[in-house]
């Protein structure tokens, strides 16, 4: 057999609520972590609205795009030292762990959180890995030969901010399933990319995951989770 060395698996699916239904009620992923570890996202439907004939997407968007994931993919992997470590500057971990207070307080009983331990116990590790996302992004649209090892507090806060959007898809998307009835929705947070600003590099070591998100409805015609 083979083996794996700190094996890493980044997930995206788009699917229909039956399946998610599925998913969420099948006795092989309950109580593994699985679930846990899933983001999810209930984009707005376009039907009725969707152009007959789309721009099509601009030449220097795609190169843009395709560079930047290139880099990012390029970046080398010591054998022997292992994946770069990328920290918090002192600002950004101040505020990181004022957010993971926040976090730990609504895990309690009667906390927003408190009927999702399984999910809401990652939860902060879900933001951090979108703030290392955020970091490598930004540097690797810039000029810089190689990324900052600090995430500044911008970043963070960027992250952060995804918090309450990834809570409440959450949240709508055990409802459209019929497995939570009370939820909320969320608006996702404005802060382009290209313009998040940052310092410092430590957080996780797959800088890999990727999170798929768009504007949500009450009643979608599909759902997206990613881990």
């Amino acid at each position: 057999p083979d083996h794996l060395i700190r094996p890493a698996l980044s997930v995206a699916l788009a699917v229909q609520p039956e399946s998610v239904r599925d998913l969420l009620g099948h006795r092989l992923t309950l109580g593994k972590g699985f679930l846990g570890r899933l983001l999810y996202s209930i984009p707005k439907s376009m039907l009725g609205n969707r152009k007959i004939t789309p721009e099509q997407m601009s030449e220097s968007l795609v190169q843009i795009y395709g560079v930047a994931i290139r880099r990012i993919l390029d970046i080398p992997i010591d054998a022997e030292r292992g994946p770069t470590v990328i920290r918090l500057d002192t600002q950004a971990e101040a505020r990181f762990v004022e957010f993971q207070h926040s976090v730990e307080i609504s895990l309690r009983k009667g906390g927003r959180l408190a009927d999702a331990t399984d999910w809401g116990g990652k939860h902060c590790g879900a933001i951090a890995r979108i703030a290392l996302i955020l970091h490598l992004l930004e540097w690797a649209v810039s000029s810089e030969p190689r990324a900052a090892e600090q995430i500044g507090i911008e970043t963070v806060q960027a992250a952060i901010d995804w918090s309450e959007y990834l809570i409440a898809h959450r949240d709508a998307v055990f409802a459209a399933v019929g497995l939570d009835p009370n939820f909320r929705v969320a608006e996702r947070p404005r802060h382009p990319i290209a313009t998040v600003t940052c310092r410092r590099q430590e957080l996780l070591p797959h800088p890999a995951n990727a999170l798929a998100v768009s504007r949500i409805s009450p009643r979608p015609p599909r759902l997206v989770y990613c881990c």
